[in-house]
């Protein structure tokens, strides 16, 4: 394991110890090696301070990259973003490492929140607490040589969708659709509607654009 790894499943090994939940939900592809580019992790509203504290006992701050940001207050709660690094120190055989990253950049947040239509998607808003919460308790132990979290495959295709479509303002990447094609094949049709319709209407017919590969046909449904 590398030094940088070894910071990061030191802070995970002790969110499991002191059973604080978390889930990994994008970046995580390469782990435990290394992370895909950032890696963004939503912990449990109410155990985010103590996530925070075991984040600062392995982790360090750079606020001259990206410190701490309170997006404001979505429905639920306030929408928190507190970046934290595995070192100071840039390191080129690390995603992006010729081009000023070079270490695990690890984008805490407290909830689930993406651009807003609503305001020509300029601003955030949270999904509901309910699909929030289901995340976090539907989450997947991944266990190669070292144990971590991601979310459910039925969880991770919705959280892509709602990434394309909202923060990506409806303009789907070539490498998100691959990983959709490749989950659906182990998807679950029924609980794949059930969690997207806890954050988009007309669940069904997104399910039936996704296995048909009518992905614009999705962008008219968040168009309203």
């Amino acid at each position: 394991m590398n030094k940088h790894s070894k910071k990061f499943f030191d802070f995970i090994n002790e969110l499991h110890e002191k059973n604080l939940p978390y889930v990994i939900f994008r970046g995580f592809g390469k782990l435990p090696k290394m992370p895909d580019k950032d890696i963004d992790m939503l912990g449990s509203l109410e155990s985010y301070d103590d996530i925070l504290k075991s984040a600062s006992k392995y982790l360090v701050k750079n606020n001259k990259i990206c410190g701490d940001i309170n997006y404001g207050f979505a429905e639920w709660c306030d929408m928190l973003l507190n970046p934290y690094f595995t070192s100071l120190e840039r390191e080129s055989w690390l995603p992006d490492g010729d081009k000023g990253l070079g270490y695990f950049r690890i984008d805490l947040q407290n909830s689930l929140y993406f651009k807003s239509p609503y305001n020509d998607f300029k601003t955030f808003w949270t999904v509901s607490k309910k699909f929030n919460d289901y995340v976090l308790e539907n989450r997947i132990k991944q266990n190669t040589d070292i144990t971590y979290y991601i979310p459910s495959v039925e969880c991770e295709i919705t959280l892509l969708i709602l990434r394309d479509t909202l923060d990506k303002n409806r303009k789907w990447k070539d490498k998100h659709i691959s990983r959709i094609n490749e989950l659906l094949e182990l998807s679950d049709k029924s609980e794949l509607i059930r969690c997207i319709e806890m954050v988009l209407p007309e669940s069904n017919n997104i399910v039936e654009y996704l296995f048909d590969g009518k992905f614009n046909l999705i962008n008219k449904i968040i168009d309203g």
